[in-house]
């Protein structure tokens, strides 16, 4: 049976079918690329952020943005260029007081065991499997109580 079509009143939208809809702003082309988008606010202008920072030089593009990770790393965002990375601030922090990137094998301990503590006096590079074995002395005393 095809849809039921309801005439049109002037402030009504519908959609293809010839429906009532319960969108709330009608369907808008992207000033950018012109793709039809279905936009959240009446002020709507663009379909996407990156049609929308072209228009304005990536003026509202964050350089770095920063939060608490659920093991309790500070880990953030940072643009290299045009490329957007995903990093942990005491590798960030490491990486510039040395002046060259870290190798896959070198680890960034922070020595009083506070994670986002990223002080330079706090952290230690310390190879991979030396990192290891020290969590894991830390981590074995505390289960056995011999703190």
């Amino acid at each position: 049976m095809p849809p039921r079509l309801l005439p049109p009143s002037s402030n009504e939208l519908l959609d293809s079918w010839g429906r009532r809809n319960n969108k709330k702003n009608a369907d808008r082309k992207c000033e950018v690329c012109g793709t039809i988008f279905t936009p959240a606010h009446k002020s709507s202008r663009f379909c996407s952020r990156p049609c929308l920072w072209s228009t304005n030089g990536g003026q509202n593009k964050k350089p770095e943005s920063w939060w608490i990770n659920p093991r309790g790393y500070i880990e953030g965002r940072i643009w290299e260029g045009e490329i957007q990375l995903r990093v942990k601030k005491h590798r960030v922090i490491m990486e510039k007081f040395l002046g060259r990137e870290l190798n896959r094998n070198e680890d960034v301990h922070h020595k009083n065991g506070i994670k986002w503590d990223n002080r330079i006096e706090n952290l230690e590079l310390i190879s991979h499997d030396k990192h290891i074995v020290r969590t894991n002395k830390i981590r074995f005393s505390k289960i056995e109580g011999k703190d």
